[in-house]
């Protein structure tokens, strides 16, 4: 049997803090992995081809910085290193691309935003007729006020 492999979209617009740590738990339990996913959406200045590449130079720093942290937070929680995964482009297909290449990767986790009443748009678009259509693995949807101890192991 294959490893489970838990994947997480890392965005600082996301509420993924609650989706991390359920995939690491849950990645340590099975005897799994975590990937990370981190999409840097394109600028739209394409006319300006060094402005652009100099602008996804510095999305794509941010973007290590940012999953520095979370693949720290991953090797504490689950003993493991994360996957860590980088693309360019819309999310949605991204994430899709990335699923249908990966064989590996088992499910999705993402953490549901329910305190302040905002939508998280991967969230709708990931449970949307069409992105669920898309989905090849499950969709595990952690809320976000789970706490560690009520968590599954």
């Amino acid at each position: 049997m294959k490893e489970p492999v838990f994947l997480v979209m890392i965005d600082k617009a996301l509420a993924q803090t609650r989706a991390i740590e359920y995939a690491a738990r849950r990645a340590k339990v099975l005897g799994g992995h975590v990937a990370l996913l981190y999409v840097v959406e394109p600028v739209g200045i394409e006319a300006w081809g060094g402005v652009e590449k100099a602008v996804l130079d510095d999305a794509f720093d941010a973007a290590r910085k940012e999953m520095l942290k979370h693949e720290a937070f991953v090797l504490n929680l689950s003993g493991r290193e994360a996957k860590t995964y980088y693309r360019k482009g819309e999310r949605m297909s991204a994430l899709v691309d990335l699923i249908e290449t990966h064989q590996d990767i088992s499910s999705v986790v993402v953490a549901a935003k329910m305190d302040d009443g905002s939508k998280n748009p991967m969230m709708q678009s990931l449970l949307s007729d069409k992105g669920l259509k898309k989905m090849i693995v499950p969709i595990i949807v952690v809320p976000e006020g789970l706490r560690s101890d009520e968590a599954p192991t």
